[in-house]
């Protein structure tokens, strides 16, 4: 018997020891397998550790699959107080805030799961390393260092870029820290703002968010300051910065919804543009019943009343951003109800209407509220074809890529390098006008002698008909006459021209490096085909290239991805160096990186005349310092297991539109 029993306990112990294994071969399979087989092997792993009673691990496999009642049941499962702990931290991370009314430790529960404290925990981390001290943009610049030209005056001008530049950058190194040189002070901050001009001061405002992250009750007392001013975009921008620091604060008073939703419905559009983009972002990835359901003066209802809106103030640019803050509160969710509002309103436009940059963002967050879901976009995909081309094509492209994002999916990656690979050529009629207009603009030759009146280049007299009247070579041809025939059966006869579909390939680039940065492999396999991409490509797919290999590597400087930026940073396409430089940026956010330190300040050095490009440089030295090496901007935690959807949603959003940064709302940030 007592054989028996010993052998028991060794059974036992190798199945605790055999489940933790297979669990974790099914979770390193998953992104090999395509779906629906993937959900079902994180499923059968979510099991296993049920069985065994491993709850943190089985919630890690609930949020995988974005299954929130999973979630609730296994934290109902749970007894012990300090898993619990530990649980509720991990959803709060993750913006997943459950009720604990009725839970044991309820308070203390609450606490860690709604990151009420999380400034302070992040306070006392800066001060154990001793860099609360706050920092300036000409601290992080070093512009003395910099490599000044022997015959010309390396000091920049004062311009209202620089001091853009300035106010973001002071908002990425102080981020979280709530104390900075800039904006603690009434009178320099408001110094500072009018620096700028219109769009420009709402985005210096707005960085005062940045400083005071987290914290809600100092940070919106320091915002209060600029809510009574007479000028709209300082306090637009003011609302955007109490969204700022209010993102993934779940605060019982909830400060954003009172003090955002009574300006969604404004008459001036620019605080429609602040509130709106304020609630987005203070309620991303928000799954809370009071946020999501769809009810007067609840955030949604409020979102959606801005789509069919008629108001004066009702611009296309409130009505794109209103749904993009919808994919970002819905993100994830596949919340078909909100999605079909969002195509009725695109529906409703016409051709030329579809073509504003603003109905891009409507695209997006279409896009957004269906991220990761994966099988759940297919119906939508294809009732999104049915809009007109260019615009159709790339909306369906959009969404489909953000059903798989993260998950690896090699058929959706040869899927997209399909699309990158076709040519779409300049329709003939244009060509043959083009070059009509060229001919006509050229200078008329000198005077002929009188045998030679007649050129080589025109076509000599056509014999005539007996009978017939003679045509001279320069007269022009009567409607009957046979050449004018021919010329028109041509026209009737030629193949219709091509759509021009660029925009899908570049959002295809995107996709590529989208999908793949969940897996090693995919991402190495990535690398390689964007080197092919980049030799072989249409322009448009070469300026999508440097966002896409940001998006691989972000918060992740290797070495290989930091060469081939720093060779794009110097591109002679413009648009194609100012991707280059933000993604270098990205690709250092946060790490203090010397080596991308150094590139930054060299490409200072090289573009001292292009305001824009050292705008960029600027800010993307900012990222590369953000928190002062203590944050980063990489979606990825919990051991690379779960990816957060709301800091996913914001690099797509961004590097979304850098694709067209020339016709987008960012156009308006950077003036």
């Amino acid at each position: 018997m007592g054989i028996f029993t010993e052998t028991s306990k060794i059974l036992s112990q190798n199945s605790e020891v055999d489940h933790q294994r297979v669990c974790l071969y099914l979770l390193s399979c998953a992104p090999l397998t395509p779906d629906p087989d993937n959900i079902i092997l994180i499923r059968t792993a979510l099991q296993l550790y049920l069985k065994f009673n491993r709850y943190l691990e089985a919630v890690r496999c609930a949020i995988m699959v974005n299954d929130l009642a999973k979630v609730r049941e296994i934290f109902a499962k749970a007894t012990d107080p300090l898993l619990r702990k530990q649980m509720a931290i991990l959803l709060g991370r993750h913006q997943i805030f459950l009720d604990y009314e009725n839970v044991n430790d309820s308070d203390a529960l609450s606490e860690l799961n709604s990151n009420a404290h999380l400034y302070e925990y992040f306070h006392s981390l800066a001060r154990e390393l001793d860099i609360m001290e706050p920092k300036t943009p000409e601290g992080i610049y070093k512009s003395h260092l910099e490599h000044s030209r022997p015959f010309g005056n390396s000091s920049q001008p004062d311009s209202t870029r620089m001091n853009l530049a300035a106010a973001l950058v002071n908002g990425f190194v102080n981020c979280g820290f709530g104390v900075d040189k800039m904006m603690a002070e009434t009178e320099e901050a408001s110094r500072w703002f009018y620096k700028n001009k219109e769009y420009g001061m709402l985005t210096a405002a707005a960085s005062q968010g940045l400083i005071w992250r987290w914290d809600i009750d100092t940070g919106l007392a320091q915002c209060d300051r600029f809510l009574y001013i007479n000028d709209d975009y300082i306090k637009a921008g003011t609302l955007l910065a109490i969204g700022i620091i209010s993102s993934g604060i779940q605060d019982a008073c909830d400060p954003a919804s009172a003090l955002l939703l009574d300006h969604v419905q404004s008459d001036r559009s620019i605080m429609r543009v602040g509130s709106i983009l304020g609630l987005g972002l203070a309620y991303a990835n928000s799954k809370r019943e009071t946020v999501t359901k769809n009810e007067e003066r609840g955030v949604i209802f409020e979102l959606k009343k801005v789509l069919s809106d008629a108001k004066p103030s009702a611009i296309p640019e409130v009505k794109g951003l209103a749904g993009l803050s919808l994919g970002l509160i819905l993100v994830g969710t596949a919340d078909a109800e909100a999605a079909m509002e969002m195509l009725q309103s695109l529906m409703e436009k016409t051709e030329t209407e579809l073509a504003d940059p603003n109905m891009r963002f409507l695209a997006l967050g279409i896009a957004l509220i269906f991220l990761q879901t994966q099988d759940k976009s297919d119906v939508f995909v294809e009732s999104l074809r049915s809009l007109p081309n260019p615009f159709g094509a790339m909306v369906s492209t959009l969404v489909e890529v953000c059903a798989y994002a993260g998950t690896g999916n090699v058929l959706k990656i040869q899927k997209l390098l399909h699309l990158c690979s076709e040519h779409y050529e300049q329709p003939a009629a244009e060509t043959k006008s083009k070059s009509r207009s060229k001919t006509a603009a050229a200078p008329a030759p000198a005077p002929a002698p009188a045998a030679a009146a007649t050129p080589r280049s025109e076509v000599p007299a056509t014999p005539t008909a007996p009978g017939a009247t003679p045509v001279a070579p320069g007269a022009p041809k009567r409607e009957g006459s046979a050449p004018a025939a021919a010329a028109a059966t041509d026209a009737t006869t030629a193949p219709p021209a091509k759509p021009d579909l660029s925009s899908q390939q570049a959002v295809a680039v995107l996709g590529i490096g989208l999908i793949a940065m969940g897996d090693d492999v995919g991402a190495q396999m990535a690398l390689r085909m964007f080197g092919h991409l980049i030799r072989y490509g249409e322009p448009v797919i070469r300026r999508a290239v440097p966002l896409a290999l940001s998006l691989l590597s972000v918060s992740n400087p290797q070495l290989n991805i930091l060469e081939t930026l720093s060779k794009f940073s110097h591109d002679s396409d413009p648009d194609t160096a100012h991707n280059a430089i933000f993604a270098m940026g990205l690709v250092g956010a946060g790490t203090n990186n010397a080596r991308l330190v150094a590139m930054l300040r060299n490409l200072a050095s090289y573009h001292y005349k292009d305001q824009v490009s050292l705008m960029l440089v600027r800010i993307a030295q900012g990222l590369t310092h953000l928190g002062k090496g203590t944050m980063t901007l990489n979606p990825w935690h919990s051991d690379r297991q779960l990816l957060s959807p709301s800091a996913l949603a914001s690099l797509l959003s961004i590097c979304y539109c850098f694709l067209d940064a020339n016709n987008t709302l960012i156009l308006h940030f950077f003036e």
